[in-house]
Formats: structure tokens, C-alpha cells, sequence
């Protein structure tokens, strides 16, 4: 199977917090690890999205259940099935979720690395195909949104690729993803001479 990512973050506490007064449930996006409910003691400091404690995390407010411990075990078994399906470790969502973030982010400024490294770079987007139906539904419901953001981006960053110019380098299967079928609009260097050439 193709790994995952070439970046390797570690994953980062677990948080959510119950607001007393309604049914919000605070969850830093970057919190969804795939270890146990250990990380209780870190959390964001107060119901405002915005106090996060450090610039880079990050909280948001969503109408769905807290996290249960079925919901972290979810996680960690589809890490564990994708690493015994021949992925390089166990990947955990959130690893995954930033590398597609990353990802996107490089094709709305202008995609510049070889094609071999942007198809390595896809995978990730694979790999959350794959565990999404293995996640609870209420794991799905956590992450949803910022999935469905993402890949809008990823969308309106690229286009379709009609005449097949990433399937030169890489087989490109029918059942592969739509993202499979996209090419970054804004293209420069080695990757635009490889696919414009």
C-alpha cells in the first residue's frame, strides 16, 4: 500500500469540554488522538473559541455528543486495521487530517514538488477514505466539517484532470477517489515541467 505522508506530527491530547450551560461541546480539532482518554488535563482555558492557550491549536464549538470512550476506541482500531492493511505505522486521524490541511494549503499557494511526491501526498486523503467508516458516527460528527472544508478547498484549488496527465506517472484506478482526479490549478517548477511538459 502506498504510505501515508512523508510528515510524521504525533499525535496530540485528546480535549472536549461540556459547556454547563447548554450542549455545546468545546473540541480542540487537533485532539482527536487515537490514545485512551488520558489527556483530560489539557483543555482549552475557557468556553471562547478563541482562548486557546497557544496560537496554533485549535477550538471549535459543535452541536454533537461529547466523545465517549467507544468513539477514542474507534480511532485506535482504525489506525490498527490500516497499519495491518500495509500502511507505514498507525496513523492517527488528526495526523492524517494535517496532512491533508498541509496539503491543501501548498496547492493554494502553487504546487512546486515532483509528481511522485504530490501522489505520496494524496495518500493521505486515502487513508481518511478508508478509516472514516471505521470511525463511530459520532467521531464522523466531530470531524465532518473541517473534512468537508478541506476538501472544498482542495476543489476550488485544482482542477479535473480530463486528459489524464497525473495518470502518466501513477495508475489511477477507477476505484481510487475523486481527488485522484485533480491537479493543482497553480503549478511551478519540476511538478508543472512534469505534467504540463
Amino acid at each position: 500500500m502506498i504510505d501515508g505522508t512523508t510528515s510524521s506530527a504525533g499525535p496530540k491530547p485528546a480535549e472536549t469540554r461540556q459547556r454547563t450551560s447548554n450542549s455545546y461541546v468545546l473540541e480542540r480539532t487537533a485532539g482527536l488522538a487515537s490514545t485512551a482518554l488520558a489527556a483530560d488535563g489539557a483543555r482549552c482555558r475557557s468556553g471562547d473559541p478563541a482562548d486557546v492557550g497557544e496560537p496554533k491549536q485549535r477550538c471549535r464549538m459543535s452541536m454533537v455528543d461529547p466523545l465517549t470512550a467507544d468513539d477514542y476506541a474507534s480511532v485506535t482500531q482504525a489506525a490498527r486495521a490500516l497499519h495491518e492493511r500495509g500502511w507505514r505505522k498507525q496513523f492517527t486521524v488528526n495526523e492524517m487530517t494535517d496532512a491533508w490541511r498541509q496539503l491543501v494549503e501548498q496547492i493554494e499557494r502553487s504546487y512546486s514538488w515532483e509528481v511522485e511526491e504530490y501522489t505520496n501526498d494524496l495518500s493521505c486523503r486515502d487513508w481518511l477514505a478508508l478509516a472514516w467508516p471505521m470511525l463511530t458516527e459520532n467521531v464522523r460528527a466531530h470531524r465532518a466539517s473541517e473534512l468537508n472544508e478541506l476538501d472544498a478547498r482542495f476543489r476550488t484549488a485544482t482542477t479535473d484532470d480530463h486528459d489524464g496527465r497525473l495518470a502518466r506517472f501513477y495508475r489511477i484506478e477507477t476505484k481510487d477517489g475523486w481527488w485522484w482526479r485533480r491537479i493543482p490549478l497553480l503549478r511551478r517548477g519540476q511538478f508543472a515541467r512534469d505534467l504540463d511538459g
